[in-house]
């Protein structure tokens, strides 16, 4: 069975997330319970959700439209950043603006805005 899009492009950031120095990453996409991000992490004390989308579109259509999931997944997402860590939607259209906001946590210059 191939797998869908949004699994390929896990499977693609997974080892460049393992990379991030100061982090660890806990791939939760099959096993969570409804609304829970997809990459749950901490990088330098800092905690970490990722919502992978297999494209912008695709977020944008869930968010936008009657899709409940996707507005659950961004309630919790602001939650998240509420407390204090950091949790976005990621897909690969956004991946160049995210990685380098995960590399700054990982080197203490993220916050300091």
């Amino acid at each position: 069975m191939a797998k869908k899009p949004e699994t390929r492009f896990g499977d693609s950031i997974d080892p460049l997330l393992r990379n991030i120095p100061e982090s660890i990453w806990f791939n939760i996409q099959q096993l969570s319970i409804r609304g829970t991000p997809d990459r749950l992490g901490c990088i330098s004390g800092t905690f970490i959700a990722l919502e992978l989308k297999a494209s912008e579109k695709d977020y944008t259509k869930g968010i936008k439209g009657i899709d409940s999931r996707t507005k659950l997944q961004q309630h919790n997402i602001n939650k998240i950043n509420n407390a204090g860590g950091y949790g976005t939607f990621l897909y690969p259209e956004n991946w160049d603006e995210v990685y380098p906001v995960l590399i700054a946590i990982s080197e203490g210059r993220w916050g300091d805005g």
